[in-house]
């Protein structure tokens, strides 16, 4: 008899996951403290270093401990633990990758402990950093694979292994790209100071994009990715002379209709040079942002164009007239 699909039925596996806690009701979240981090750092802060502080508001209803098996970090034999194929993922060519620059680059800085579940047998099925474990094992000065393991019962070893690929694999925060922005500059990442810089030349300021308040500063974007994207792609000339027009448009906020926009002009005039930049601000500036939008949307439905590329249009169109700031 086939064993049921753990993805289609994973009550076979004696799974339910509960809801989280914010799903529950009416739940006020708290209010989380402000760290004061900024976004582009001019010099390592040390006021940023703080010891762990509970956070007041938090709706709690803790389960009792007592009596639950406590993880153990062990450093186990390669061959006594196992990969469950009936919920784990499968491999693909990024594993690949990723176990090659792992072994070739190893740094245990970097390397994150798998999560495994041992059960009355002895054999440990990892549950989470099959890629981890694969690094250890393909790396020839590394003898045993660090892990840390509970132990279950034969009863709930199934059902508490899927439980904790499914938990371990989904319930995780992505890294907020501000965050990874400023960590990348800390650490000295050129590509991310060549950004930094270029930001601050022209005064354009990214925000996380929880920031509290709906009114934004002149200068200020949530697009952090889309503009290191077009660093990227195309180079710091490109970056710097699109800030230089959102600066001197006054965006408050610059939005990915405005970059695209604006790109639809620049890209294509970079090899040659026709068009002022200081004329084409006074043309975007000589009508207000939210008429201009409106108008571009509309002649977006009319054509079935982009909005970007309908704006673009219109920018063009009163740069050529030689239209005055407001």
């Amino acid at each position: 008899m086939a064993m049921p699909s753990f993805r289609e039925n994973p009550e076979a596996y004696g799974l339910k996951l509960p809801k989280p806690v914010y799903q529950r009701g009416n739940y006020k979240r708290p209010a989380l403290p402000d760290s004061g981090k900024l976004i582009m750092p001019t010099m390592y802060d040390s006021t940023l270093i703080k010891p762990l502080a509970v956070i007041p508001g938090l709706k709690l209803e803790p389960k009792s401990l007592k009596g639950v098996a406590k993880p153990k970090f062990i450093e186990a034999d390669f061959g006594n633990c196992y990969i469950d194929q009936n919920y784990q993922r499968e491999l693909a060519m990024s594993n690949c990758q990723l176990i090659e620059c792992g072994v070739n680059n190893f740094d245990y800085t970097l390397f994150k402990v798998p999560n495994g579940i041992q059960g009355e047998s002895g054999k440990i099925y990892i549950t989470d950093g099959q890629t981890s474990a694969l690094i250890c094992l393909h790396h020839p000065d590394i003898l045993k694979v660090p892990l840390w393991v509970v132990r279950v019962s034969n009863d709930e070893f199934i059902a508490r292994c899927a439980r904790a690929f499914v938990g371990l694999n989904e319930c995780h925060i992505p890294v907020n790209r501000a965050d990874k922005f400023t960590a990348l500059q800390t650490m000295g990442d050129p590509d991310a100071l060549a950004v930094a810089d270029i930001f601050r030349i022209h005064r354009i300021q990214p925000v996380r994009s929880n920031k509290s308040g709906n009114k934004s500063a002149a200068g200020e974007t949530r697009l952090l990715g889309t503009l290191q994207s077009l660093y990227k792609r195309h180079g710091s000339d490109l970056l710097s002379r699109l800030c230089a027009v959102c600066s001197g448009a006054k965006y408050s906020p610059i939005t990915r209709v405005h970059v695209w926009a604006l790109m639809e002009i620049l890209k294509p005039d970079m090899d040659k040079n026709k068009i002022d930049d200081e004329r084409l601000i006074n043309a975007i500036r000589s009508i207000a942002d939210r008429h201009a939008i409106s108008e571009a949307t509309l002649n977006a439905k009319r054509r079935m164009w982009p909005v970007p590329r309908s704006l673009a249009e219109l920018y063009m169109e009163r740069y050529k007239k030689g239209a005055t700031a407001l």
